[in-house]
């Protein structure tokens, strides 16, 4: 309880400390601990110390594979699970936007090629949270997967042109373009749809269906438009 006050008034250090020693306390629970990890992890990711957020964020999901493993533990909800994954993958979502597409053409390839690892690697992270099937946690990432392809489509497209090219030959190169990242903004469309058809059939409503509803509407404005 200490840690979750520590929390909510933003003294991250000390939540961290707080849930640190919950979870290495002896005789918890796999959910106590799991929950301790999580919320750990939470913190040191408030802190920027990303490492360490995703070395106690990893534990976390181990512990939870281990139980389900040894069947120690009936778990009553798997929010905390979601959350560990969750942030993990938000790890790997900042990871991949501090990464800048910039000339010369050399270093330009060499950044296309670790933004497009780092939106893998954030893709798969966001799908192992959704399999935690936590609606919270499934509708959240969701969110962040469609975001994840449109800030790639935005990078590629927003990314300097070479000087050397005239306007004719910028036309081309942006008419190529988009037919080349095309599947990008499509695969995005398709995530944000999927997320909003899982949460209506479910009946679920939470920021995340409505910032999702206002993302694919611009989308698919953009989609269509010319400019």
């Amino acid at each position: 309880r200490r840690g979750a006050c520590e929390a909510e008034l933003g003294r991250w250090e000390a939540s961290a400390r707080s849930f640190e020693a919950v979870a290495v306390a002896p005789g918890q629970l796999p959910s106590t601990r799991i929950e301790a990890l999580a919320r750990q992890g939470y913190a040191l990711f408030n802190l920027d110390r990303f490492d360490d957020a995703d070395r106690v964020l990893t534990h976390a999901d181990e512990v939870f594979v281990q139980a389900e493993r040894d069947a120690s533990e009936r778990f009553s909800t798997y929010y905390f699970v979601g959350m560990a994954r969750f942030y993990r993958a938000a790890i790997l979502h900042r990871r991949f936007r501090e990464v800048t597409i910039e000339l010369p053409e050399k270093v330009m390839a060499a950044r296309f090629k670790q933004k497009l690892e780092l939106l893998v690697a954030a893709q798969d992270a966001y799908n192992a949270t959704i399999k935690a099937k936590h609606m919270f946690w499934v509708s959240a990432a969701g969110f962040q997967l469609g975001t994840l392809f449109s800030e790639f489509y935005d990078a590629l497209m927003y990314a300097p042109v070479p000087a050397w090219l005239d306007a004719r030959h910028k036309q081309i190169y942006y008419d190529e373009l988009k037919k080349q990242i095309r599947p990008i903004v499509d695969k995005a469309i398709w995530v944000f749809e999927k997320n909003l058809e899982t949460a209506r059939r479910l009946g679920y409503e939470s920021e995340f269906t409505a910032q999702t509803e206002a993302k694919l509407s611009h989308l698919q404005a953009a989609l269509h438009g010319d400019d």
